[in-house]
């Protein structure tokens, strides 16, 4: 037998047919079968078996066979099914490696199926290092297949898996060709120059909009996004309307070849719902700005009347019910600072404001604040704070006292005839801060320690039935635990059920100069006498739409020495400032006929040589938002409503000083 004259005619039937689609389908099927048959006939062997891998399961199946073991053409009636590794043909399948077996009944691998032989080859049908199938033959004969065979079917194999690998290929690209055609959104690919190189049926709706003559888009827009998205490597994306709908379009960049491949996606929906939630917000955001003005504006009028009292000589009988009406009124403006919070914190809104304050005397003023109500609980109440703790800070003042205040007012919520003590503890000091603990221990009833991790999250509480019988909105320590943290912070918490409850704040306050804070400034105080002199010479403009506002900041700063002018919408304001030589105003935000802010603006804009006096915002609506607006037209600071007497002053003569350094 002359094997290279067979190599040689094999090598061509299969060039000839298997690869000009000799057969109807061409499939892989029609091939194996070819070579089974042919590869057979030509070779003069007993049988030929081709198995096929399949990934999926880890096993060669039977899909073709010639020779004694299958009869009738094309049709395997029973295929075998061999595991990975098992017998010769599942060995050479996992090795990947051909093999030649001279005696089988020696070699253990060895399977008799329908009957003994005594020779075996198996090769494996292998393209780019994938196992694609094994072809295996056996005889009847011990050292039947020489090396001449093994040729033959290594040229048999590497042929039949390039043409398979090819097909499913094909196969897969056909499928990934519908997919493309048929999808519901534009996609194109295009190059460097804007030509159309590829792109689906519904891709004419893009490319009408930028429009194309002679093959090439023309938009300068779409032009700059290709040459962009290719100069950077990196994908960019534009969004375009298109016969009333929204699309998203990606040109993601293919370097080497200089093209880009634009795909989309309809957004409409998106869209419609992302400004529908802003519409709602804004809805929801106008009305809790109208909510707080509207509550603070009268909160305002009654702490500004308590602490206008605090100024005056008041029997202990009237002190008593001054502090009654003292604590539920800065209980009802830290539950309404609650509130707001929840929204500020959620749309990541919250402005911290770090001012020079005495961390001491606000310890002192809290334990005012509350006394009374824990006394009225049978509680004892002690503050231990460390003599360090009477020095000024930065750091915002407001915000520690709403998280002290929200602890204490818990503390002695939950606590009847029991001990509540606050320590406060400088656990650290360097050359520009102080850490400071603030521990805050009760011997009320106590939390369970399964309910532990609940007590942070918003409106809830460790159990429903402490809602009933305490009250409360279940917000205070939520909103304490996020302005600890927003103060660059963090909160601790231990309990015992039936014995009581310890939460530990940390937090780094700055240090300050102490020439830098005057020593008048930290005066006032709520039982403390004040300085008449404070403002002297001073010409104050307070400006504000409610009269109650106008008559308690009036008296304070008259009280302070100021000489006080009054207006009641901006308007007027603007025609006090032309007609009188001003050294301060003090502007609301919100009133009639002419706004705060826009009176701001005519004034910064006017020829007028004092077209730069000093001017505070005092507003119930301190947003992020009116923050920006109030710097964009010219405020120098801003006072919240309501506000206390030492955060008045301290920011009428911290603004002063800036103005005037």
């Amino acid at each position: 037998m002359n094997y290279s004259e067979i190599h040689l005619s094999i090598v061509k039937h299969l060039v000839e047919n298997t690869f000009k689609h000799t057969y109807k389908a061409n499939s892989i099927e029609d091939i194996l079968w070819d070579v089974a048959y042919n590869c057979s006939r030509l070779l003069g062997l007993e049988d030929m078996v081709i198995y096929v891998y399949d990934p999926d399961q880890n096993i060669l199946v039977q899909k073709a066979s010639f020779g004694e073991k299958e009869y009738e053409s094309r049709k395997v009636t029973d295929p075998i099914i061999i595991e990975m590794g098992k017998g010769i043909t599942g060995y050479v399948a996992e090795s990947k490696v051909p093999e030649i077996v001279n005696d089988c009944s020696k070699d253990s691998r060895y399977v008799v199926d329908d009957k003994q032989r005594h020779s075996e080859i198996s090769v494996p049908l292998v393209f780019e290092d994938q196992l694609i199938g094994v072809i295996d033959s056996e005889h009847s004969n011990k050292n039947y297949f020489t090396q001449h065979h093994l040729d033959i079917f290594n040229s048999i194999s590497s042929i039949c898996a390039v043409k398979i690998a090819e097909m499913i290929a094909n196969t897969e690209n056909e499928g990934l060709a519908r997919f493309f055609n048929e999808a519901p959104f534009p996609k194109i690919r295009l190059s460097y120059d804007g030509y159309v190189i590829n792109k689906n049926k519904i891709a004419h709706i893009a490319l009408e909009k930028w429009g194309v003559e002679n093959g090439k888009v023309v938009s300068p827009k779409i032009l700059g996004l290709i040459r962009v998205a290719l100069k950077l490597n990196k994908e960019k994306t534009i969004e375009i309307d298109i016969d009333g709908d929204t699309y998203n379009f990606t040109f993601a960049p293919i370097v080497e070849k200089k093209y880009v491949n634009v795909y989309s996606n309809n957004i409409t929906d998106v869209k419609k719902a992302q400004l529908s939630a802003e519409k709602a917000n804004k809805v929801k955001d106008k009305f809790l700005s109208v909510i707080s003005h509207e509550i603070r504006t009268p909160l305002n009028a009654i702490i500004g009347s308590l602490n206008l009292l605090r100024l005056d000589s008041l029997t202990e009988n009237q002190l008593s019910h001054l502090e009654t009406v003292d604590f539920a009124s800065e209980k009802l403006l830290v539950l309404l600072n609650n509130i707001l919070d929840v929204e500020k914190i959620e749309a990541q809104e919250v402005i911290i404001d770090n001012g020079l304050f005495n961390l001491g005397k606000l310890l002192d003023n809290l334990k005012r604040t509350v006394s009374f109500e824990s006394e009225r609980k049978g509680n004892t109440l002690d503050f231990n704070i460390e003599k360090n703790a009477y020095n000024t800070f930065y750091g915002d003042e407001t915000k520690i006292y709403q998280i002290l205040f929200n602890l204490l007012s818990n503390a002695i919520k939950f606590t009847d005839t029991g001990h509540i003590s606050l320590s406060v503890t400088s656990i650290s000091n360097s050359e520009d801060k102080h850490r400071f603990s603030f521990q805050l221990t009760d011997t009320g009833i106590g939390i369970s320690e399964n309910k532990l991790k609940y007590i942070f999250k918003p409106f809830q509480q460790a159990e429903s039935s402490i809602s009933r019988r305490y009250g409360g909105t279940g917000l205070g320590l939520a909103i304490s635990k996020s302005l600890v943290e927003l103060l660059g912070g963090h909160i601790t918490v231990s309990s015992l059920e039936g014995e009581g409850t310890t939460f530990v704040v940390y937090l780094d306050l700055q240090k300050s100069e102490p020439e830098k804070v005057k020593p008048e400034a930290r005066l006032i105080e709520k039982k403390t006498a004040f300085n008449s002199n404070l403002l002297k010479n001073v010409n104050v403009l307070l400006v504000d739409d409610n009269r109650i506002n106008l008559k308690i900041g009036g008296q304070f700063l008259e009280r302070f020495g100021a000489s006080l002018i009054t207006a009641e919408n901006g308007k007027m304001a603007v025609e006090l400032f032309k007609n009188n030589q001003l050294d301060l105003i003090l502007m609301d935000v919100h009133m009639p006929v002419c706004d705060g802010f826009e009176a701001t603006k005519v004034i910064r804009a006017s020829n007028s040589d004092n077209s730069n006096v000093p001017i505070i915002a005092v507003t119930a609506d301190v947003t992020k938002e009116n923050r920006k607006m109030g710097e964009k037209v010219g405020v120098n600071g801003f006072i919240s409503k309501p506000f206390s007497p030492q955060s008045f002053i301290d920011t009428i003569q911290s603004v002063l000083d800036k103005c005037h350094a």
